[in-house]
């Protein structure tokens, strides 16, 4: 048995019984959605890092761009997170204060019933995606460590994901959460420059680069954009990071939480886009998804190696639980309490929930298998809730005079579009968010107009 298999095999045991511990405190659907809004300021900065930064950083995003172009392209598309946590920053307070538990929550204060029906709807179709790919990752890290085949690996993944995320809700995540964001930090810090350094240090490495990797690697901006604003569009609006506001102790503490998310994303996101690319110049013929995990397994003192893929697991679980959790209970609280049954006990709810997190967890596996990479089946869950989503919720939280039409007809036409051209295999090479980002901005701007020139 190999020490990084033991070291990951602890890793997941150690989140299964902080699961099982955390199931305590679960007496009510709010302790489920929202941990009680008890989370303090080091907590939350946990649960938002480790949340944001799962398989999309690790085996596709930052570290299959890096792999793929070099290290300049992830660091561009990585810098859409800490821009878009300084803007979350700004709105932290205000939407903490609007004491809700879902983004459809939101949706619904402004735009009717109607919107949280839609707005649910889009969120599970995206969530579903995002934690499909986060069971790939797991699958590659059990293939690396263990030659475990990936489709077993994924298979494992799915039964791990779906257990910790069940069990406890927001409590057990959040906390699960806090110290799998320590695993990451004390990982890659150590594990990235001793692999740089093993392999001769930076000069060495970049002399085995194509040059193109050195600078932009080979893409236009254009195709740059593509991958930039997906990520932009998610982080404001993704409804992870607002339940996370929502379940914090005070607005204090959610500006603390925000402040910390801010930090550990600066310093672990250029950290995993050098580690991909000195995996580029030792293993130049990976699946871009494998760069960092076969950084870490042959790249790297056994010790420090162990650690730095236990810190990749923490990354993927931390993910997939989260966004499970979250999609489930759009499931059980917009839909389930809201239209189906209005007078539902929150006994019921939490059931609904806790089923919710089964099922979707089970088509997320599903869905993995007709994506053919991380990396597509991140692009289109990104698009599909940023060009959806993120420009109605946040015209609710901040445009006072923002029409319920407008906010609907934008979530429509965004989700319309995405999905077009998605199946129309991208027409002219265009990313789906270059195309449907501004169709739901600008449906949300004329809608608006319109409705209001009739009134006048």
């Amino acid at each position: 048995m190999s020490l990084a298999f033991l070291v990951i095999v602890i890793y997941l045991l150690a989140v299964i019984l902080l699961s099982i511990y955390f199931t305590k405190y679960v007496k009510t659907s709010e302790d489920f959605t929202v941990a009680g809004r008890s989370l303090p300021g080091i907590i939350l900065a946990g649960t938002f890092m480790a949340t944001w930064m799962g398989s999309g950083t690790v085996v596709g995003g930052t570290n299959s761009l890096a792999y793929r172009h070099g290290p300049w392209v992830a660091i561009i598309f990585g810098m859409a997170a800490p821009i878009g946590i300084v803007i979350l920053y700004l709105l932290s307070k205000k939407i903490h204060e609007l004491k809700m538990q879902t983004v459809p929550d939101v949706l619904e204060y402004k735009y009717g019933e109607a919107a949280r029906v839609i707005g649910s709807l889009i969120i599970i179709l995206a969530y579903v995606g995002i934690t499909s790919y986060q069971y790939s990752g797991i699958g590659f890290v059990l293939n690396a460590t263990l030659g475990i085949p990936t489709k077993i690996g994924t298979l494992i993944g799915a039964i791990v994901v779906i257990g910790s995320a069940v069990l406890g809700g927001l409590y057990s995540v959040a906390y699960t959460d806090f110290m799998s964001a320590c695993i990451m930090l004390l990982g890659l810090a150590i594990g990235i420059p001793v692999a740089i350094s093993g392999a001769g240090g930076w000069a060495a490495v970049a002399s085995k680069l194509p040059p193109e990797h050195l600078k932009l690697g080979g893409l236009s901006a254009l195709s740059i954009m593509g991958y930039f604003f997906p990520l932009f569009f998610l982080i404001l609006g993704d409804q992870n990071m607002y339940q996370r506001f929502f379940a914090a102790k005070d607005p204090k503490a959610a500006k603390w939480g925000a402040i910390g998310w801010f930090f550990g994303v600066v310093v672990v996101m250029p950290l995993v886009a050098y580690g991909a690319t000195t995996s580029r110049a030792l293993f130049p013929n990976l699946n871009p998804g494998m760069a960092l995990i076969r950084l870490s397994s042959d790249a790297m003192p056994p010790i420090i190696g162990a650690l730095c893929l236990a810190a990749i697991s923490a990354f993927i679980i931390t993910t997939g639980n989260s966004y499970l959790l979250s999609s489930a209970v759009n499931l059980g609280w917009d839909i389930y309490a809201r239209v189906i049954r209005r007078s539902a006990t929150d006994e019921s709810r939490l059931a609904v929930t806790r089923w919710g997190v089964i099922i979707l967890g089970v088509l997320a596996y599903v869905l993995i298998t007709y994506f053919p990479t991380v990396l597509s089946v991140q692009m289109y869950a990104y698009t599909m809730y940023g060009a959806s989503i993120t420009p109605a919720l946040l015209a609710a939280v901040l445009w006072p005079n923002v029409k319920p039409s407008a906010g609907i007809s934008s979530m429509v036409v965004g989700a319309i579009v995405t999905l077009a051209w998605e199946l129309s295999g991208k027409p002219y090479g265009l990313a789906s968010v270059i195309v449907a980002a501004p169709a739901a901005i600008v449906t949300l701007f004329l809608v608006n107009i319109i409705l209001l020139m009739r009134k006048e």
